[in-house]
């Protein structure tokens, strides 16, 4: 029964497999003449690689006295391109905390190539494959496939043990490529009940439940068949809808498992999924979380100071506390929403991760007669956290907020370069989980406010040589994203000007406020170079090469959010002496469009010789809905066509 049984699940599978325009057998070598000689996939002709095949397997396994779970994973992929050799790194995610350490084993990989019509087989070494760290709770196992080149086939398999049982491994049946077939069977034992969200779809091509009719399994006083859960979808398109969303996570095709109750041997059961004022109350009474928050307290004479804080308005203190923090502790690139070390240890290193150091900073302002509490968020790439489900590791992230008369402030003590009451880019989505014993609850981590970005040209025209002074000023996220790339590296600035400006000479390069993040930022240069001429007439670009010349919303169709995370303003000011001797035969049109989704206005004046023209463009929303899509993309067209608009010149006729 048990042979019959495995022969069934491979007929069904592979039949499922059969669906598609093609044949492709699972087993493991059993590679077509087809897929060797494929150099397309027919139903997506513009795709780098193609899944052909991915078989995901969870399965709980006693050792000793206690349950493991073992996760087995086979892929098969076609590489088609130069692009699609990525597809050859593989990167196995492991889980570790407390002790808990999952341990990737079995790695086999092999390659097939078409060689003077014969196949050619290349093996992976297993040794070839290395850890490293990502952060204290994420490690990744990584290994290369060995001589793949376009047209390739590449097959790979690799088991993960893990003790973590609160969520079963993932399964993304969606890629960046499309997939042929994908498939993840769970074998669960009477002792776990676990929840599921489905995420990108409404329904499996493939789902089966079954209990297995194999030998029974014996745990304490109680006899048991695994119950046997096969999901599986076909025919899975590529997603690329990845220019302004939140993180790919948030929008694959995905199963997401979480454990929901244990039953004892004896049959009783205890629920395990929470709620989010439980988990809160837990984490408050974590020694690595809550706890810490207290001890961090008992460090503020030795950080801060009796004296420091005297006199000042709260506004005052909430900015000096979090300016000494980002001052004495540097971030080390680790994120996290618990601690590892003490307060003490924090201090002394004088380095932490976001959780040390943002725990630390919220005692601190709790000391200083604020109220303070840690929220828990997790970060855009992390992906968007689920409210009807009160999963734990949604959360990746911990900043302190602080309330004040308008209301609550944010502040994360790990970016140097965040103005006041401002968090990182990295950190702004949609909501985050305040922890605080009283009412604990959901705080918007949207930011509503324009971040700027202002160009000034003053432009001195002549038939030999064109000389500007131009000026760059950025205010709020704009500002924290120059303030990052450069801060004060003229050195650095002036290549990314040089690249920009490759026929001219860039001169006198000052760089504005790149240390005080609460204040624009900006830098001005001057530039000369050759004018553009063609049959005796100037041309000249008011605004450079700087305004945006491709437009970033390129789909046929939309589906998601469009989520610029802030809004945006862009503002041109040129000032442009004509040459003696030559008069504008052509000025660019005014134009005007105001609306609440984005807003456009060019304004143009000539008073003699010098030509004036102030251009603007607003998106008003952070977010805006799918629908908004083609409107947007619309705009993103005439704001291009205006900003690169050209001044034509011509000699003047004497009279």
């Amino acid at each position: 029964m048990r042979l019959k049984r495995s022969f069934l699940l491979a007929l069904t599978t592979f039949l499922a497999l059969q669906i598609s325009a093609q044949e492709y057998s699972t087993d493991w070598g059993e590679i077509s003449r087809d897929e060797l000689e494929m150099t397309s996939y027919e139903k997506d002709p513009d795709a780098e690689a193609v899944v052909i095949y991915d078989l995901g397997e969870s399965k709980f396994q006693r050792e000793e006295n206690a349950f493991v779970v073992m996760f087995t994973r086979n892929t098969r992929i076609k590489i088609l391109t130069e692009a699609g050799l990525d597809y050859a790194e593989i990167e196995i995610p492991i889980y570790q905390e407390q002790g808990n350490y999952e341990r990737v084993t079995e790695i086999k990989g092999v390659t097939y190539n078409m060689v003077d019509g014969r196949r050619e087989i290349t093996e992976l070494d297993p040794d070839d494959s290395f850890k490293e760290k990502v952060n204290e709770y994420w490690a990744v196992q990584k290994f290369v496939l060995p001589n793949v080149k376009p047209g390739s086939v590449i097959e790979y398999s690799y088991q993960v043990r893990t003790l973590n049982k609160f969520n079963l491994r993932d399964w993304e049946f969606q890629r960046r490529i499309p997939t042929v077939y994908s498939e993840y069977t769970v074998w669960m034992v009477p002792f776990y009940s676990y929840t599921y969200i489905m995420q990108g779809a409404n329904k499996f091509d493939v789902q089966r439940s079954w209990e297995d009719d194999g030998l029974k399994q014996q745990y304490g006083s109680t006899e048991f068949n695994y119950m046997v859960h096969t999901y599986g979808m076909k025919d899975i398109p590529a997603f690329r809808d990845e220019e302004y969303i939140t993180s790919y996570n948030d929008y694959i095709m995905k199963l997401d498992f979480q454990l929901s109750k244990v039953y004892n041997t004896n049959g009783l059961g205890f629920d395990y999924m929470t709620t989010w004022e439980d988990m809160v109350d837990e984490y408050l009474k974590d020694p690595d979380f809550g706890k810490y928050v207290k001890k961090s307290r008992r460090e503020f004479d030795d950080v801060i100071g009796e004296d420091r804080l005297g006199g000042l308005s709260d506004s005052a203190k909430i900015s000096t506390i979090v300016g000494l923090v980002k001052s004495n502790i540097d971030w080390d690139g680790f994120y996290g929403k618990v601690v590892d070390c003490r307060p003490t240890e924090l201090i002394k290193r004088k380095s932490g991760s976001v959780a040390e150091i943002n725990l630390f900073l919220t005692g601190l302002l709790q000391e200083a007669g604020l109220e303070a509490h840690p929220v828990m968020l997790s970060t855009r790439s992390h992906g968007k956290i689920r409210l009807n489900y009160p999963f734990s590791h949604f959360f990746n992230y911990v900043i302190a907020a602080v309330k004040t008369e308008a209301g609550y402030v944010l502040a994360d003590a790990t970016s140097p370069m965040t103005a006041d009451y401002r968090i990182p880019y990295r950190c702004i989505n949609d909501r985050g989980l305040i922890c605080r014993k009283q009412d604990p609850g959901w705080l918007n981590l949207g930011f509503n406010q324009s971040s700027d970005l202002n160009y000034t040209f003053k432009m001195e025209v002549d038939p030999a040589e064109t000389k500007v002074e131009v000026g760059v000023l950025a205010t709020e996220y704009q500002a924290y994203n120059l303030r990052t790339s450069y801060g004060d590296d003229h050195e650095e600035l002036l290549e990314k000007l040089e690249e920009d400006y490759s026929n001219a000479e860039i001169s006198d390069l000052a760089i504005i406020n790149a240390d005080d993040a609460n204040e624009p930022y900006g830098y001005e240069y001057k530039l000369s170079g050759g004018t553009e001429q063609l049959n005796d007439k100037i041309y000249v670009a008011p605004f450079l090469s700087v305004p945006e010349s491709e437009n970033p919303f390129k789909q046929q169709k939309r589906n998601l959010p469009i989520d610029m995370v802030y809004p945006r303003l862009k503002r041109f000011h040129s000032e442009i002496t004509i040459p003696d001797g030559y008069h504008a035969e052509y000025l660019p049109d005014p134009i005007k469009v105001l609306n609440e989704d984005f807003s456009m206005e060019y304004i143009i004046s000539q008073d003699d010789n010098q030509v004036n023209i102030d251009f603007y463009y607003v998106f008003h929303k952070p977010v805006y809905p799918a629908q908004s899509y083609f409107t947007l993309k619309f705009y993103y067209n005439e704001l291009i066509k205006k900003a690169n608009d050209k001044i034509v010149l011509v000699k003047s006729v004497k009279p």
